[in-house]
Parts: structure tokens; sequence; C-alpha cells
């Protein structure tokens, strides 16, 4: 998580559910909460450990609503969730946009990932994400069929969005391979000019 002095290269949020997703993969859910605190301790990093340990984070005694590893994962989790910087992520979140060249589930995929790092807890992911999803696509064609969908106080959903962005975007590639010139035709010139031919020395 934090291997040297500084910000740590990903936020908390997304850290720890990365580190969740790890002990169930890995069958390690269901393990002594003695040991599952020694795994989450190792994987801190050297910094990361040092900071823990001057809190005496280590040491803290558990109680009957949490568990050994419950106490020092929200003692840890306390210190760093907003080590990341939350204003930062949560404007690169607004700002995030379609590239040229990028793909809408690729763009989908970086604004679910930005949106980890945010730790919003509203419950209105998908909402957001749509807003963002639809203000954010590099085609206007699609925003504005997208929006006509919408009919007073109506307004798409996420999975709608999502929908219609790809169906563009595959028409968009099946006519650019349609147009296509065959193979071995020749393309025609963009002039229009007639060819002059100038003579060469006799």
């Amino acid at each position: 998580f934090l291997a040297v002095p500084g910000p740590p290269p990903q936020a908390w949020p997304a850290w720890k559910e990365t580190f969740m997703s790890f002990l169930g993969a890995a069958g390690l859910e269901g393990v002594d909460p003695k040991r599952k605190k020694q795994i989450l301790f190792s994987l801190l990093g050297i910094e990361g450990q040092r900071i823990v340990s001057a809190f005496g984070f280590t040491n803290l005694p558990h109680s009957e609503l949490l568990d050994e590893f419950e106490t020092f994962l929200a003692a840890v989790e306390s210190h760093f969730v907003f080590s990341g910087s939350l204003a930062l992520e949560r404007k690169k979140l607004r700002l995030r946009v379609q590239q040229p060249g990028e793909s809408v589930t690729e763009f989908l995929a970086a604004l679910r990932h930005q949106h980890a790092l945010c730790a919003f807890e509203d419950g209105s992911e998908n909402t957001r994400l749509c807003d963002l999803f639809l203000d954010g696509l590099i085609s206007r064609r699609v925003q504005d069929r997208i929006l006509r969908d919408c009919v007073g106080r109506q307004v798409p959903t996420l999975e709608r969005a999502i929908q219609l962005a790809l169906q563009f975007e595959q028409l968009a590639r099946t006519a650019e391979q349609y147009h296509q010139p065959r193979q071995g035709e020749p393309v025609a010139s963009c002039s229009t000019a007639p060819v002059q031919y100038v003579a060469g020395p006799e």
C-alpha cells in the first residue's frame, strides 16, 4: 500500500477493495482474525507498517462487536482513508471524458475505476456514473440519441445509455469496414483538375 513516505499510489478505498477481494480469492476470509490482521499488516508496505506501528494500531484491544482483525482494519482505515486526497480524485472523476480512440467499454471501465477512488457513500453510484458517462461521450450524436429517451422528468439509466452507446459504436465500426476500398482497387484522387504532361528534353 505505502512503500515509501508520501502519498500512496492508490487511494485507500480502492486498495482496501483489492485487499478484500484477495482474501476471498485466496480462501482466507474465514481464517483466524489474528492471521488476517497479520496478512493486512504484511501488505501495508514498509512506510505503511511504520506509520501503523507508530500510532499503536497493532496493539488496540478488540471488542464484542469487532474482532481483532476488524478493530485493526478500522483503525488503519481511519488513518489512511483521506491520504489519497479525495478532493483531487473526485475532481479527476468530474473531468474524465472519453478520449479519441477510446472505446465505450474502455471509457466506462476508466470511469468505474476512478469512481472507486472517490469513496462516495450515498448509494447513487449508477446515477452518478450515468451523468458522467453521458457528459463525457465524445460523440454528440450518441448523446443526442440517449437524450431522446428522456421525456419530461425521466432520466436515462446507466444500462440504457451504455446499450445505445455500444450500438452506435458497433454501427460506426461496421460502416467504416463496409466503405473500405476493395483490395487492389485504386483509390480515387481527390483532385478534379486534368492531368498535365510536361514534355521532357528531346
